[in-house]
């Protein structure tokens, strides 16, 4: 699946104006764009159901302009994948790199342009896989959707592809939270555009940690009147 905005449609996502997320309820935003969502793997109804009630609200929160800021006001260190940036065709610099989920994110959000039939997100295929004797929540290959510019316009391809241990799905506490599930739902499609985490880090947060916790609080990451500001957690997820 590929995708293009106008020039017009790219200088807007990098200026002030953002599509508007309004909040309709708890845990729920509308979402600019609607993604085509497949669902395998899963033997258990009810876990199928909790997966399918975090997906909204994770498309509605990684299309949140006030999500990308949350991460950006928290973490300022990125870890790209060896091809990221070549796939981007954008110049790999520093200020580049930093930006790039930024810039990803934004273009994610986008409307198809007008002669663009296609869907203007990319199709998410989500598989369960249980796993009782593995601690990962959540995994997913790196450089599955690639959005780059061609020389005159943004070109988006490929389709987001995860892995969910059902062992952990509706197993107690916060796994029975479909906000939970929609952060590392998140949190595995950054692997999937080509972000990673190393585990010797040094300390701080890598950025697609900081957005796994921005879609769990709904951008208010690190605010003190937060419920979940105590609950700073990984998602278990692992990159391929």
């Amino acid at each position: 699946m590929s995708r293009s905005i106008s020039r017009r449609q790219f200088f807007k996502v990098c200026g002030a104006s953002a599509v508007a997320m309004p909040i309709l309820g708890t845990g729920t935003v509308q979402a600019a764009n609607s993604a085509r969502v497949s669902y395998t793997g899963f033997d258990l109804d009810a876990d199928k159901a909790l997966i399918k009630k975090a997906v909204p609200i994770m498309l509605g929160r990684i299309q949140s302009k006030s999500v990308w800021q949350n991460v950006y006001d928290v973490s300022a260190r990125y870890a790209l994948s060896g091809k990221v940036m070549k796939n981007s065709n954008m110049t790999d610099n520093e200020k580049n790199r930093k930006n790039l989920l930024w810039h990803q994110l934004s273009i994610l959000s986008q409307p198809n342009g007008p002669n663009d039939t296609g869907p203007a997100f990319p199709d998410i295929n989500i598989r369960g896989n249980y796993k009782p004797k593995e601690k990962w929540l959540g995994r997913a290959h790196v450089d599955k959707v690639v959005i780059k510019w061609d020389g005159n316009e943004w070109v988006q391809d490929g389709e987001f592809d995860l892995e969910i241990n059902t062992h952990y799905v509706n197993s107690g506490g916060r796994y029975n939270n479909a906000e939970e599930w929609a952060s590392t739902i998140a949190h595995e499609m950054l692997h999937n555009l080509g972000h990673e985490h190393p585990e010797d880090d040094g300390g701080g947060e890598w950025q697609i940690d900081a957005l796994n916790m921005a879609i769990l609080c709904g951008g208010h990451y690190g605010h003190a009147d937060h419920k979940h500001v105590c609950s700073f957690h990984r998602s278990g997820g692992h990159n391929w």
